[in-house]
Parts: structure tokens; sequence; C-alpha cells
């Protein structure tokens, strides 16, 4: 899994509640960060991904996609709905709940026995 996220207190706090739950955790506070983290991955099944970063001048999830064509992308942000939304991409507005977010999580992974169950899902598939 790659965070990228330019608030440190938000990749911070991503990367602790998710760790449990999944193999591994890599974060990244930049898009440039974000694209060579995810080129020296061998493996990336899911990308969260705030969607509005500061060199954000290239989609970041296209260019992971080079690498990864198959990662699942979750795309975060506080500024209401998924200005960029397209149907293989899924989107949680900020602030969310653990919950909300291992719900959310499981949904675009499809992988419910890795991931804990319940929780009110707020999203927009």
């Amino acid at each position: 899994m790659l965070i990228v996220d330019d608030e440190a207190v938000i990749r911070a706090w991503l990367s602790r509640v998710l760790l449990p739950h999944v193999k591994a955790v890599h974060t990244a506070a930049t898009v440039a960060e974000g694209h060579r983290l995810a080129a020296s991955l061998p493996h990336l099944d899911l990308l969260i991904t705030d969607v509005v970063l500061p060199d954000a001048r290239l989609r970041l999830a296209d260019l992971v996609r080079v690498r990864h064509p198959h990662v699942h992308v979750l795309t975060i942000s506080g500024n209401g709905r998924d200005p960029i939304a397209e149907h293989d991409v899924s989107f949680l507005p900020k602030p969310f709940t653990l919950a909300e977010l291992l719900r959310c999580a499981r949904q675009v992974l499809n992988i419910a026995e890795r991931l804990p169950h319940g929780a009110a899902l707020n999203t927009v598939p």
C-alpha cells in the first residue's frame, strides 16, 4: 500500500491505523516522491492519495499505473466531491473515521478477509 498526502499528520495517521491490516505501508509527501517509491516496489495493490497535491501537474494514479497497471486507487480530499472522479478510482471525503476508511479500503480491494468488518461507508465509487 502506498499513501501519498502532503500533510504529515494525515500520512502518519493513515500509516499507523492501516499497518495492522496490510502487509506493508509506504508513504510519500509529493507526486514525485510517490512515483519514485511506487516504481521501486515489486507489487502495489492500493494507492491512497490526496486529490489536491502541490506538484500534481500529472495525475499520480496514471504515473503509478505505468509500473502497476492493476493498482486500485482511493482518493481522499477535504474539498467535497472528487473533482477528477473516474470509473476506476474511488473517493473518500475527509474527514473520515477509521471504520469508514477500512470499509472503503475493503470495498476497493475486495478483500474482506484481510480487513475488519462493519462501519458506515461514505464514498463515491
